[in-house]
């Protein structure tokens, strides 16, 4: 109870989408009518600091995205010189700025930001690293929008974080991974690691099987619970996403 009801991976990544669906669609439309004044501390430094470390790329995700979506916001106008440094023309609004950001969270996954066996590269990690500063300058600047934030995270960040709680627990998830992955997560995306976590710990003990010497099935999967849940990195782990609430659990345990 914890981390939430046993579902499916899938199911609980579904269950986020529809759920918050509502209240994530008034808080950001709240936050993308807000103005950005780009003469305070946090709106200079989106323009003087950050803007010259974004990749073309997510520029161009975020105008195929508003233009899919039929967004009224109008396009992000940005000139890419030839070494790819980009230089707005026009100040992006919130919405093209949260944009630009999921773009770069994209990237984090997916083409040079994807490493082998659903690890992450460096390059990944810097695109996540600059969408995080985006979101922090923005929410400084904005905040409705960090209010928005509060309220749910955007699709893509919560179903990526019950994503990465369902793999909490594998040893190739080490506690640096999980500091950071930690770090700076909304409450939403917690509690949605706390759900992969708990929906793939429902997966283990399904696969546990009977044996002729032990027909115990019960206490078989609860055996095989407490191993998963006892090594010293699975405790550090679960410390870091479970916070104050990791003490009882792991007393009980």
């Amino acid at each position: 109870t914890a981390m939430g009801t046993p579902v499916g991976i899938k199911t609980a990544q579904g269950a986020i989408v529809a759920g918050s669906a509502p209240a994530r669609k008034a808080a950001y439309d709240a936050a993308y009518a807000m103005p950005i004044d780009y003469s305070a501390p946090a709106g200079a430094r989106l323009l003087d600091d950050l803007t010259s470390r974004i990749p073309p790329q997510a520029i161009a995700y975020a105008n195929r995205l508003m233009a899919t979506r039929g967004e009224k916001s109008a396009q992000i106008m940005a000139k890419i010189s030839d070494d790819g440094v980009v230089t707005f023309t026009r100040p992006p609004d919130v919405r093209q700025w949260d944009y630009i950001k999921q773009g770069l969270d994209m990237l984090a996954e997916t083409g040079d930001g994807a490493g082998a066996l659903g690890g992450q590269t460096r390059l990944g990690s810097a695109y996540q690293g600059l969408a995080r500063d985006i979101r922090d300058a923005v929410s400084e600047a904005v905040p409705e929008y960090k209010a928005a934030l509060s309220v749910a995270s955007d699709a893509i960040s919560e179903r990526n974080a019950v994503d990465f709680g369902s793999k909490l627990l594998r040893t190739a998830t080490t506690p640096e991974m999980a500091s950071e992955a930690v770090k700076g997560a909304s409450e939403a995306e917690l509690a949605a690691m706390r759900q992969g976590v708990r929906s793939q710990l429902q997966n283990v003990l399904g696969d546990v099987r009977k044996v002729a010497s032990d027909q115990n099935l019960d206490a078989r999967a609860v055996a095989k619970a407490f191993s998963d849940l006892s090594s010293q990195n699975a405790e550090t782990k679960l410390s870091l996403l479970m916070g104050k609430e990791w003490p009882a659990l792991k007393a009980q345990l």
